[in-house]
């Protein structure tokens, strides 16, 4: 007989007061790079995700990498996840399998208040 040994990998879960202060080393580190981000052409929008988005939702103990996540439809945080209208937001974020938001994620150089289009 064959069995099968699941391996589970704990992701770290952060406490009220662990997750506040690393939040707000994010957005003072936004802050502090906006400008640089808004006019420089350096900062592509997945380098501005992969810095500010995903560590903020690691922070809110989202499993951005689905560790220890076996069957693919419990996945916590989905990377270009088919929307209901037929597009691909940037992620879905879900909680056992069941979609809880989409996220579309824009540049900081485009203004959304007069860019009402990428909302």
């Amino acid at each position: 007989m064959v069995q099968n040994t699941l391996v589970v990998l704990s992701q770290k879960m952060y406490s009220k007061e662990e997750a506040r202060e690393n939040i707000k080393k994010i957005v003072e580190s936004f802050d502090e790079k906006l400008d640089f981000i808004k006019t420089s052409g350096q900062y592509k929008e997945a380098q501005i995700e992969d810095e500010f988005i995903k560590p903020l939702f690691k922070y809110l103990n989202w499993n951005i990498s689905n560790e220890g996540i076996i069957n693919p439809s419990e996945r916590e945080f989905i990377v270009q996840a088919q929307g209901r209208n037929g597009k691909e937001p940037d992620y879905l974020l879900q909680l056992e399998g069941k979609r809880r938001f989409y996220i579309e994620a824009k540049h900081a150089k485009y203004d959304l208040q007069k860019r009402t289009d990428y909302i």
